[in-house]
């Protein structure tokens, strides 16, 4: 698989498919080693501000000499801007080579009837990178929500920052500030 490919068979999935729960994501790493568990985090949530908070706790980390990986969404020109390595895409050939792996994972749920969407396919290619890359810690945005995002099968965080609050996917996290603020602290 090269890039191209890999880009492409992210895209391929549900991109839509959100749905209450971290059973599949858990399943998904499962067969992957469990890639995410023997990494650091700096978890972020929030409404505004997630990915430019990210992009300055990276910066801070890697001036201080830490190798960091970087996980946002969404991205501006190139869809590696999602996932970084001291402050740069990660390889093509490192990202290709292991959604590789997260598609044999996929297809083998699939078998089983466990759908995986775009976004749990994008995150555990991103935990298999930052694991090859020897990071020392992980700057990981949080998707859509906080208690049953993707990002939070974590292990339990270094460092959870919540940036500003406000009414955003009020159909899936409440109509409310508080109910947002109660799935945005499930991080």
């Amino acid at each position: 698989m090269n890039y191209t490919q890999a880009v492409n068979y992210i895209h391929s999935l549900l991109k839509f498919g959100i749905r209450p729960g971290l059973s599949g994501m858990n399943a998904l790493l499962c067969l992957l080693d469990n890639p995410h568990e023997s990494l650091k985090y700096v978890h972020v949530a929030g409404t505004n501000g997630k990915g430019s908070t990210s992009t300055a706790i990276s910066n801070v980390l890697i001036e201080a000499g830490y190798k960091v990986g970087l996980y946002t969404s969404p991205y501006v020109s190139h869809f590696l801007e999602r996932v970084q390595f001291n402050g740069k895409p990660v390889e093509e050939s490192i990202f290709a080579k292991n959604v590789q792996k997260v598609k044999n994972a996929v297809e083998a749920l699939q078998r089983d009837g466990t759908d995986i969407t775009e976004f749990e396919a994008l995150t555990a290619a991103a935990f298999l990178c930052f694991n090859e890359l020897e990071c020392d810690v992980v700057v990981l945005e949080v998707g859509l929500g906080g208690r049953l995002d993707a990002t939070n099968v974590i292990p339990c965080p270094l460092v959870n920052v919540i940036t500003s609050l406000s009414l955003d996917h009020t159909a899936i996290l409440g109509d409310t500030i508080e109910q947002i603020a109660y799935e945005k602290c499930g991080t």
